[in-house]
């Protein structure tokens, strides 16, 4: 992990990668004559979507499937996989299943109606977004997408309203005892979404101080004095 040859510093992803592989190692090492538990499989095969292995991620859940059959959490994997090396119409397909297995997750539900909406099925997308907003109401990227559905619809009062929702959420989410900096992208997405570039670049520049800190391992200016006194 902090191999000094490296070229560049691992990610917090790649980190959590390696963690739980060594746990995974060690585990298989005092239980030799045992099956891999099936939560190590599942957490190893998310682990690789987080850490852009598709590759690997999407192998890992197809071996999953046919050890222990479909799971909701499993194709959900594999529906991004799908959609991230452009195989929409799949994604779709494995987004329709993992709804209808699990028609009371909003998540699942929000992202049936994001593969619908990239599908060109506005009126069923609309509706499913719709759902997964009834119930769940503080998933800002479901509110956002359905902004931009409502825009592209031509009704830009009502895309406005979703974009606040979503502004609204996310600002309470940047203001908590944590900061993820995924949700400084996506307020920066939002603002761009509203035409007002001035506040996106102000969350861009606030999303790569935040990727910084989650790369370095914590606060910059910790990181910065540690660097100090080690040259001194």
């Amino acid at each position: 992990i902090e191999d000094p040859w490296m070229l560049t510093r691992p990610t917090p992803e790649q980190r959590v990668l390696s963690e739980h592989r060594r746990k995974m190692q060690s585990w298989v090492a005092t239980n030799p004559n045992k099956p891999i538990p099936k939560d190590f499989l599942f957490n190893e095969a998310n682990y690789c979507r987080l850490a852009d292995d598709f590759d690997t991620a999407e192998l890992l859940a197809l071996d999953y499937l046919d050890s222990y059959g479909e799971d909701p959490c499993i194709l959900n994997i594999l529906s991004i996989m799908c959609n991230n090396s452009g195989r929409s119409e799949m994604a779709l397909l494995y987004s329709e299943k993992i709804a209808k297995l699990s028609p009371r997750n909003a998540i699942f539900v929000g992202n049936y109606g994001y593969h619908l909406a990239d599908a060109g099925k506005n009126a069923e997308a609309e509706a499913v977004l719709r759902q997964a907003i009834t119930l769940r109401n503080d998933l800002d990227y479901v509110h956002t997408r359905l902004g931009r559905l409502l825009a592209k619809m031509g009704r830009p009062d009502e895309a406005k309203a979703e974009f606040m929702r979503s502004l609204q959420i996310l600002e309470k989410k940047i203001k908590g005892p944590t900061q993820d900096s995924q949700d400084f992208a996506s307020a920066k997405t939002v603002y761009r979404n509203l035409g007002d570039y001035n506040k996106a670049k102000e969350y861009a520049d606030l999303f790569e101080k935040a990727r910084h800190r989650e790369m370095m391992g914590g606060d910059e200016k910790f990181v910065i004095a540690t660097y100090q006194s080690e040259s001194m």
